[in-house]
């Protein structure tokens, strides 16, 4: 249910932390929120103005709710195809178990992207600055706290698009 409609809704909010409270277990934070509700936000698109209102409105009934941490990222996954950028579902480990892996000398290869085209970190950095002035005042009347995941991998670029949240400085 979170993931339908351009927010998340106080009562589904609510639901879903009753479940997982009905099972014995405590709803503290949220992740991984639908790129298409903050894509015009990270590339500074038209729009954006319209995905921070609804993004504070899911942190509003985030707060009502009694859910108190959003864990988001910043970065936009060009040409990957998975939510976070593997090379390989090949690799073989341990029990002859095959996982996902990353090779940076693969990635470096992959073009650009028509779809995203060259996202310098500049650009990416004025936008996050645009998105937490707007979006922190409101978690922080809400009692939520939003925290970042780091790029994954933690590299400067992928297909032309930079990567910015990849270290602690």
């Amino acid at each position: 249910k979170l993931r339908r409609g351009d927010y998340w809704e106080l009562a589904d909010l609510v639901e879903l932390k009753k479940f997982i409270e009905g099972r014995g277990f405590g709803l503290f934070g949220i992740s991984h929120t639908p790129f298409s509700r903050w894509d015009k936000i990270i590339r500074g698109l038209p729009g954006r103005d319209q995905q921070i209102e609804n993004w504070n409105k899911s942190l509003r009934n985030m707060g009502k709710a009694g859910i108190a941490i959003l864990q988001y990222n910043w970065v936009i996954d060009a040409a990957a195809w998975l939510a976070n950028w593997r090379t390989t579902d090949k690799t073989v480990g341990r029990g002859g178990a095959h996982y996902v892996s990353f090779d940076n000398e693969v990635a470096q290869k992959v073009p650009v992207t028509g779809e995203f085209g060259v996202i310098t970190e500049d650009e990416l950095w004025r936008n996050l600055e645009y998105f937490l002035k707007a979006t922190i005042p409101v978690a922080a009347e809400s009692g939520v706290k939003m925290i970042v995941h780091p790029a994954d991998p933690q590299i400067p670029s992928i297909a032309g698009v930079a990567r910015i949240i990849r270290s602690a400085d």
